[in-house]
């Protein structure tokens, strides 16, 4: 939930600026969800949470590129 409401508040601010830093706090809560889902792992060994992880790698990889790009524009 944090992750995309970060992303929709930075994008309202109409600022460039504030939604890279509203983009960077979405890739914070990002590396919590992957955090979490490794101690899930190894609390829990036999919950599989690769496809979890698989698609934690993949937000923040986008969210990696759009600030890049929104940095480049500006």
């Amino acid at each position: 939930v944090s992750i995309p409401s970060n992303i929709a508040e930075g994008y309202k601010r109409k600022n460039n600026g504030e939604y890279v830093h509203f983009l960077s706090i979405a890739e914070g809560s990002a590396a919590e969800v992957e955090t979490q889902l490794l101690i899930i792992k190894e609390v829990y060994p036999d919950i599989d949470i690769e496809g979890a992880l698989v698609m934690t790698e993949e937000v923040q990889k986008m969210l990696f590129s759009l600030s890049s790009k929104i940095k480049t524009k500006s």
